[in-house]
């Protein structure tokens, strides 16, 4: 913050021109991005290109409906008013968006913090730069199966933002606006007209893998080319926008070419403000978020390349947006003696000597925000100047994705976005980066599929709860379970709770929970599935909708006072559902930190196997300067909760614990709990898996 008022008054002395008076809301600081700032700060007296994100109100901000007609006016009203500010501020517009509440305009630098004080002004972001991700796997990830089953993708549209589509290429031909057109001409954000051929070739390759009549996974899919890359492969954030604006035009006006997924093969870097960075970037670029937000509302699904920079840290933008599907790149088959030029992380390229298939490609970008894996090399795919050739890269990983998109998209058209994306990334094959022990699932077509159809893949979106008991413990302690799941989305979620313990079994708990409520049990196992005995485990959420599920499990004391007081009870700790997609998994190590034993303290260490064989897990506990102290191992059937209780041996004030996996296909989710023996009260340490 210091830093950024330094500049607003360095900028201010440096001005020109005559302004009106400064503002004196100091807020409009927030407003601005750190790269804006610091290209404003390289060059105080040149212009700047800013992505202006415009505030609605706020009654239309989470408008579940984006495309309501009064947001629609408000982004137009909003637009003019900016666009105005923008003028007299001695800028110019670029352009405006319809469907996306954002104006694209040069501004001189001393003028940003005026601009930014504008109260229809929400967000302002600097103009993105990106290029194409240069760069055979539907077998790898058991596309034919579901297509056997009858899914090619028929009538599904997938819209390519990128350098254009060959529409004229036998793979992708014929191009047009009408029925029999297998790649709709939709718009030329470079050109501003509606003939996005391609002259860079990029774009018909990334299109010939999504739906190329041979070449494509889904092959009777149709290519919705938006062309937002020149000849060069160069573009920028504000020709991307206008592309995603034409795709939310086309949506709005019945979807005639039924878009259900947006690709993007293409990204960029900022050394400034993401060289890239860990996490997600949605406070970067709000602009872009609020779109392909509108998209996922809509029932659209936005897959990215996650990058070629072979970068371990984070992954390029847009692909760390939070409501983008990251894909990351694997070998599709055994190669010998391969290499590839430099990138964002790597200036001096990368080579490998021996890869499998399923091994990371040393160029993609990986990193806590990416979401799957998907073969990157080698992929044959349709040339511009016709035939077809191998192409490589996360360019080709995104669009394996985009396909297997739009073949589920056809089995189940009732699906949501949100249903989509979870059924993509919570099933397939666990694969860890050996550069940053990150582990994500490399697609599988078929299991995506039984998830989605609710068959052996599970629901959509599943958490597991684990230290669920109403079981006696040390005396006088006695520990119960609260439970509560939260809807936070505004349709209805169909939620189902299964009780998994070796020794009871239970009936499953079914039941519909409305948009922006919450469900919520005292004594869970009583409240909710009618038990009145004694029994531990975990519960398993299951829902067509992400739900946010938290138990507390607590000890209460004193349970059979013989005067009628009430019982004294513990806080407890709060235990957070996990994704599948988190659980721990084999060649990965996971942590469990600032543990203790000395008495009254105690620790112990529980896990779920959410995998559907046994799983052998090994804990190793260390003290504070990594000498070794004990090892514990765990045999955990599938779908069960196994707790070793005193897992640390006493005397220890402070120690740690690597977890791993030894079996083959394992997936555990876990934690330790530090007890209180004095007051009973417990600890969460969740496992931590980086």
């Amino acid at each position: 913050m210091f830093k950024q008022k330094t500049l607003f008054f360095a900028l201010f002395l440096a001005s020109s021109v005559v302004l009106a008076a400064a503002p004196q809301d100091t807020a409009f600081f927030d407003k601005v991005s750190p790269t804006l700032w610091a290209q404003a700060s390289a060059n105080p007296q040149g212009e700047v290109e800013v992505i202006v994100g415009l505030q609605l109100p706020e009654v239309l901000e989470d408008q579940p409906k984006p495309f309501a007609r009064e947001r629609l006016l408000a982004i137009e009203a909003a637009g003019q008013a900016v666009a105005q500010e923008v003028v007299t501020l001695g800028g110019r517009v670029l352009e405006r968006y319809s469907h996306i509440p954002a104006v694209a305009a040069v501004v001189p630098a001393v003028a940003l913090p005026y601009l930014a004080a504008h109260p229809q002004v929400r967000h302002l972001g600097h103009n993105w730069k990106v290029k194409a991700f240069d760069a055979e796997g539907e077998a790898l990830m058991r596309v034919p199966e579901v297509r056997q089953l009858g899914y090619t993708g028929e009538n599904v549209g997938i819209a390519i933002l990128d350098s254009g589509v060959n529409y004229n290429h036998s793979e992708l031909s014929p191009g047009g606006t009408d029925a029999s057109a297998k790649t709709v001409k939709l718009w030329d954000a470079i050109n501003n007209d509606d003939d996005p051929m391609d002259d860079n070739g990029h774009g018909t390759s990334v299109a010939s893998v999504a739906a190329g009549k041979t070449l494509g996974v889904a092959r009777a899919g149709r290519v919705v080319a938006v062309k937002v890359l020149d000849a060069e492969g160069s573009g920028s954030g504000t020709k991307i926008l206008s592309g995603l604006n034409k795709v939310l035009q086309s949506i709005t006006s019945g979807n005639p070419y039924n878009i259900k997924v947006v690709n993007m093969s293409l990204g960029g870097y900022d050394d400034t403000s993401w060289p890239p960075g860990a996490g997600t970037c949605d406070s970067l670029d709000t602009t872009t978020f609020t779109a392909f937000q509108d998209l996922r509302n809509a029932g659209v699904l936005v897959t990215v390349a996650a990058g070629n920079g072979g970068c371990t840290t984070g992954v390029a933008w847009p692909a760390c947006l939070s409501n983008a599907l990251a894909v990351g790149a694997v070998y599709d088959d055994t190669f010998f003696g391969i290499g590839f030029g430099e990138g964002q992380c790597m200036a001096g390229g990368c080579t490998e000597l021996l890869v499998n298939a399923d091994d990371v490609t040393c160029y993609s970008d990986s990193g806590e925000k990416l979401d799957v894996w998907a073969p990157g090399s080698e992929t044959m795919a349709a040339e511009m100047s016709g035939g077809s050739a191998a192409f490589h890269g996360t360019s080709a990983a995104a669009p394996y994705v985009a396909g297997v998109a739009a073949l589920l998209s056809q089995a189940v058209p009732t699906r949501t976005s949100d249903q989509l994306f979870a059924a993509i990334r919570n099933t397939g094959k666990p694969v860890t980066d050996k550069r940053n022990n990150i582990t994500r699932n490399r697609v599988d077509a078929l299991q995506a599929l039984q998830a989605l159809q609710g068959g052996s893949g599970g629901s959509a979106f599943t958490y597991y709860l684990t230290g669920i008991a109403r079981w006696p413990g040390f005396p006088p302690a006695y520990w119960y379970s609260d439970v509560a799941v939260f809807n936070p989305g505004s349709s209805s979620a169909t939620v189902k709770m299964t009780f998994l313990s070796s020794t009871t079994s239970l009936q499953p708990v079914e039941f519909t929970l409305a948009g922006k409520a919450q469900a919520a049990w005292k004594d869970v196992l009583a409240q909710a599935f009618g038990f009145s005995g004694e029994a531990v485990g975990a519960i398993l959420v299951e829902s067509s909708q992400p739900v946010k599920a938290l138990a507390r499990t607590y000890s209460q004391v004193n349970v059979q006072q013989q005067n009628g007081s009430l019982a004294l009870g513990t806080m407890g700790q709060f235990i957070e559902g996990i994704e599948v997609g988190k659980a721990l998994t084999a060649n990965q190590v996971g942590y469990l930190v600032n543990l203790r034993s000395d008495p009254p303290f105690r620790t112990n260490v529980e896990f779920v196997n959410v995998g559907q064989q046994l799983a052998q897990v090994e804990v190793r506990f260390f003290t504070n300067n990594g000498t070794p102290i004990t090892t514990v191992s765990l045999d955990i059937p599938a779908q069960r909760r196994v707790q070793q209780g005193r897992a640390l041996p006493d005397g220890y004030q402070a120690a740690y614990a690597e977890v791993r996996v030894l079996t083959s296909g394992g997936k555990v989710i876990g934690i330790a709990s530090v007890v209180d023996g004095n007051s009973t009260d417990p600890t969460t340490i969740p496992l931590w898996v980086p």
